[in-house]
C-alpha cells in the first residue's frame, strides 16, 4: 500500500510541474509574439532607410519630391 501511495504524490507532482510549464511556454509565447512585432517594425525601418540612401545615391531625390508635391496638390479641394 504504502508503495501506491507514493506513486500518487510523484503523479501530483508531475501534474503541478506540467502546470508550471504550461504557464511558463504560455509567458514565453507572448515575449515572441511581442518581440516578432518589434522585429518586423525595425526591418521596415531599415528597409525604408536603404529606400532613401538608394534614392540619394542616384539622385532620385528631385523626382520624389516633384512627385509628393504632385501628390499633394491632388488632394487640395478647389472650390
Amino acid at each position: 500500500m504504502l508503495d501506491n501511495i507514493h506513486k500518487i504524490i510523484h503523479i501530483s507532482d508531475l501534474i503541478k510541474d506540467k502546470h508550471q510549464k504550461e504557464k511558463e511556454l504560455e509567458y514565453y509565447e507572448k515575449c515572441l509574439s511581442e518581440l516578432l512585432i518589434k522585429m518586423s517594425m525595425v526591418k521596415r525601418d531599415i528597409d525604408l532607410t536603404n529606400i532613401i540612401i538608394d534614392c540619394i545615391k542616384t539622385e532620385k531625390v528631385d523626382a520624389m519630391q516633384k512627385f509628393f508635391d504632385k501628390k499633394d496638390q491632388e488632394r487640395i479641394l478647389d472650390f
